[in-house]
């Protein structure tokens, strides 16, 4: 599988393949934008606002309270993935964010820089396997996939976790080719920075069991430097990881058993239901004019022996993106992102293979560009989703709340408006309370867990005495979950009026069905607690205690 990629003129020609890849994807991308804030499966508000979290922890460095300073952060901001995923993406994206700013562009910006190494790994492997046009049509076919395409836009987690996916594999593979022990150190230190990034790394593991077995390498497990290698990846994410499990391992055991959010879609599916889920989740995203020589293609990779000589690692990639996510309770299409590098590889054999029933050579270039084309197409002119409104909602309360320190928001994608209030309010006066920890409390969904903490009309009534916030924001009607608390409080609101004033109400501007008809309605209160609360606490039901801190007279960042 060896090829000289290492003489200069090979090294150009790659560079000048891979700027003209690159600059394709992103007009791709810029002919499909959208203006949008993050909303993405509700975990992308998260991901930027523990960004921004990072970017303030870097520019404060208290060192001295870490501990202290993260927990009073996320009282003030309860809107941060800590510990539900691990750390390594925020830390860079809270480096990025100093050096560019806290807008939302800047956190996607980051994400499309590792997309774009993602790729130029991708070509690289390619080019081990194939030759430069076949790994150019690679790129540009995985780049152009519908959930690539996706994922590249938003600032989710799977295009970094792709990029040291790849380059894990990239570098694992040519050391097996040429024994240098570089290669296996990057390979060890890419693969730990993926378990940084995601709770993806058994997959990882999978990939490299299988080669081993595949190719009957076992004879590297008898070198030292491999076991060096292999403690160096443990090194990195276990001072990490044990801790972290320590702290928040029972809601991940509760996931990966029960499933996330959308598990109840799920409840009485059959074996075969969950057997076949990701090839027709495969077959539909891929893209419709990828599909064809993609199945094609594998089933050349698989069953002829030349094809299979030069395809056994993406076969290997496939297999064991598949043995590690469709056991999992919760079975999700993005967790398939890491074999569409595979299958765009399988795209291009499958073209290959049409070609070779033409006699003219001119029938490879046609196709290539006629499935080229058409994926560019298809993805240039999918509807982009958006969600809108709640930045300007932020933008009124912090103009108009001058006579207490606490907001208070319920609504499905509360991360957004924290995230929103956080990046306009640079001083970090005003604490942003949260229905869903004050007056209830769900884990992961209301099927994982649901707590309620106050009984009726009159026990809200107090918790909103009892703080005093200026201004009381909520969704109405209520996206995603149906929950009895935050109905109550939406009536308690609306029945009250000698107590809370509706003053504005900001619609949400969306494609996205769920946020159709939804508007972003804003309460003031009227009647005042001339002592409220100085402390706010609220039960973790990850963490299985509650956290709590107080709240200073003349709160500032530099007090935290």
């Amino acid at each position: 599988m060896e090829k000289d990629l290492t003489s200069p003129a090979v090294g150009v020609n790659s560079a000048v393949w891979l700027a003209a890849l690159l600059l394709v994807l992103a007009l791709a991308q810029a002919l499909a934008w959208q203006p949008t804030e993050p909303f993405y499966n509700n975990d992308e508000n998260r991901h930027v606002m523990t960004g921004v979290f990072f970017r303030d922890l870097l520019l404060e460095m208290p060192l001295d309270r870490l501990r202290g300073y993260a927990t009073d952060y996320y009282l003030q901001y309860p809107a941060l993935g800590l510990m539900v995923w691990p750390p390594l993406f925020y830390g860079i994206e809270g480096l990025f964010m100093l050096l560019f700013g806290t807008s939302y562009f800047s956190a996607r910006l980051l994400v499309a820089l590792f997309a774009a190494g993602a790729f130029a790994y991708l070509f690289l492997l390619v080019r081990r396997t194939h030759d430069t046009l076949d790994a150019a049509l690679t790129v540009l076919l995985c780049g152009l996939a519908p959930l690539v395409f996706l994922l590249t836009r938003h600032v989710m987690l799977e295009m970094p976790a792709v990029f040291f996916v790849l380059a894990a594999v990239y570098h694992f593979l040519r050391y097996l080719d040429a024994g240098r022990r570089l290669d296996i150190y990057i390979a060890a230190v890419a693969s730990g920075l993926f378990a940084l990034t995601r709770f993806d790394g058994h997959f990882l593991l999978l990939f490299f069991l299988i080669v081993l077995v595949w190719k009957r390498r076992f004879d590297i497990l008898r070198r030292g430097h491999v076991w060096l290698a292999a403690l160096l990846a443990l090194g990195l994410v276990v001072p990490i990881y044990v801790p972290l499990m320590a702290e928040f391992g029972k809601a991940h055991v509760l996931m990966t058993v029960k499933g996330g959010a959308n598990a109840h879609e799920f409840q009485g599916r059959t074996l075969w239901y969950y057997l076949s889920y990701y090839p027709r989740d495969l077959l539909r995203q891929i893209g419709p004019f990828t599909v064809v020589p993609c199945v094609l293609g594998f089933f050349a990779a698989l069953l002829l022996p030349s094809r299979r000589a030069v395809c056994w690692p993406y076969l290997a990639l496939a297999a064991a993106t598949y043995l590690g996510f469709t056991f999992l309770a919760e079975v999700e299409e993005r967790h398939s992102i890491y074999w569409y590098p595979a299958f765009a590889l399988f795209a291009v054999e499958g073209i290959r293979l049409v070609a070779g029933w033409f006699p003219t050579p001119r029938v490879r270039a046609a196709l290539a560009v006629l499935v080229a084309a058409g994926a560019f197409w298809s993805a240039a002119r999918r509807p982009v989703l958006y969600v809108r409104g709640y930045e300007e909602a932020a933008r009124y309360v912090l103009a108009n709340t001058d006579s207490s320190r606490f907001i208070l928001m319920d609504g499905f994608l509360n991360g957004n408006f924290i995230y929103q209030v956080r990046r306009l309010d640079p001083g970090q006066k005003l604490w942003v309370l949260r229905g869903d920890k004050i007056l209830y409390s769900v884990l992961i969904s209301p099927r994982g867990g649901y707590k309620e903490y106050a009984g009726g009309r009159r026990e809200i009534l107090e918790k909103l005495y009892r703080y005093d916030p200026d201004l009381i924001v909520v969704e109405q009607p209520q996206v995603g979950f149906q929950i009895p608390m935050a109905e109550q409080l939406r009536q308690t609101l609306a029945a009250h009026p000698e107590r809370y004033e509706l003053v504005e109400s900001f619609p949400v501007e969306s494609n996205v069905p769920a946020f159709r008809n939804v508007r972003l309605d804003i309460y003031r209160s009227k009647v005042r607690n001339p002592n409220p609360e100085q402390r706010v606490s609220f039960e973790m039901m990850g963490l299985g205690r509650e956290i709590g801190t107080e709240v200073a007279e003349a709160d500032s960042s530099s007090s935290r």
